[in-house]
């Protein structure tokens, strides 16, 4: 339950942090990019949460919502570049990640789309933020905890 309402925190950051969120046009489905650094089925409790938290929040998939997913199978993290890029070129309102190395690779693919991070070790020593009071004008990191770690 902890994990839930830790994941509804970061969807609700989702949408308040990112100006580009709330300046969709009306009836144009908000677009979610979510890049994990594991498999879907591995990250699905948390990605679960993610879906609830945004359907409290007016968002229902496949109605105002599209919700793009990007995962590593067989831990095959030399693809994370390949998997942002893939997300970058359609073109999505706000990035979704976890990870460390997955947070990174969608920091190189854009400079444009803004990026939650969900969780990541310390954000700050690994050059994804400059502080976590304010991470930077499309980078959101989680607040209330120093190192971002797993929302578990």
């Amino acid at each position: 339950m902890k994990a839930r309402r830790r994941l509804l925190v970061v969807g609700a950051t989702a949408l308040a942090a990112p100006r580009v969120v709330f300046a969709q046009a009306p009836g144009k489905p908000l677009r979610v990019g979510f890049l994990v650094p594991t498999t879907r089925k591995g990250y699905a409790p948390r990605i679960e949460g993610f879906i609830t938290g945004l359907r409290e929040l007016g968002y229902v998939e496949s109605k105002n919502l599209l919700i793009e997913y990007r995962s590593v199978e067989d831990d095959r993290y030399d693809r994370l570049p390949e998997l942002a890029a893939q997300l970058v070129a359609l073109k999505v309102d706000v990035l979704i990640t976890g990870g460390t190395p997955a947070t990174l690779a969608l920091k190189r693919a854009t400079s444009s789309i803004p990026i939650v991070i969900g969780s990541a070790s310390d954000p700050v020593a690994t050059g994804l933020v400059s502080n976590l009071a304010r991470p930077g004008d499309r980078i959101a990191a989680r607040a209330g905890n120093a190192d971002c770690s797993a929302l578990s």
